[in-house]
């Protein structure tokens, strides 16, 4: 309450509000006629490591909590695993109170072989998880702007995601993304496109193309913070 309430204060005395994305914006200030500025938050340029080459292997960075929804990301996987060989998923993050359901979930399945829960890693050593990857698979209820989403496009991972948040915004369905709005209709998507070896890399290449001119987000906030002193 005491953070809600200062947060409330803050947004009342501010001069402008930024944020990650609209879809923040939208979801925090819809009556609050404030000036408001979508902030970059690509922090880094990340090379390209992935190639759209290493099969039916899917990874998740990230928390392990109840809005990232992962439940449905394992039935996905499940899924495309029944329609092709070798299938794998690295689910990385810190546990934030799922994973034991995710795990009794994992064995229920019969999936134990073929999930691997990792923990939390260091950025570089998810990027040792990436390359051996094809597809970023996160299912999240909420997004603002999905950084791991950001991060794993930039590698060069294929998005299957959930349109949630700004991601509806930068991810094209059959263009750089595979937009999970039918779980069936995902895993047939996902299923045909490996059967295409040309079409997999030409998306993997499109989904690093998208943040090639991005700003970071230190060059957009001495942008925004000009931009408004100019102003005021």
């Amino acid at each position: 309450f005491i953070d809600w309430l200062f947060n409330k204060l803050g947004m009342y005395i501010a001069d402008e509000i930024w944020a990650d994305s609209q879809a923040t914006l939208d979801m925090r200030l819809p009556t609050l006629l404030k000036p408001q500025r979508v902030i970059s938050f690509c922090t880094q340029k990340l090379d390209r490591i992935a190639f759209g080459n290493a099969g039916a292997k899917f990874v998740f960075w990230g928390r392990l909590a109840k809005q990232k929804n992962i439940t449905k990301a394992i039935k996905i996987f499940r899924d495309i695993s029944l329609a092709t060989e070798n299938a794998q998923f690295f689910v990385i993050g810190p546990d934030n109170g799922a994973e034991t359901s995710l795990r009794r979930l994992v064995k229920a399945e019969g999936l134990t072989d073929s999930v691997e829960f990792i923990g939390p890693l260091s950025f570089s050593e998810i990027q040792t998880y990436a390359v051996r990857s094809t597809f970023f698979l996160q299912t999240s209820n909420f997004e603002g702007m999905s950084m791991a989403t950001v991060e794993a496009m930039q590698m060069g991972l294929i998005p299957l995601v959930t349109p949630a948040g700004e991601i509806a915004n930068y991810c094209v369905a059959g263009k750089n993304a595979i937009l999970i709005e039918s779980d069936e209709e995902s895993c047939q998507e996902v299923t045909s496109l490996l059967k295409n070896p040309h079409q997999l890399k030409q998306m993997s290449q499109m989904a690093s193309d998208t943040w090639r001119d991005a700003l970071l987000y230190r060059e957009d906030i001495l942008g925004a913070l000009q931009s408004t002193s100019s102003a005021t």
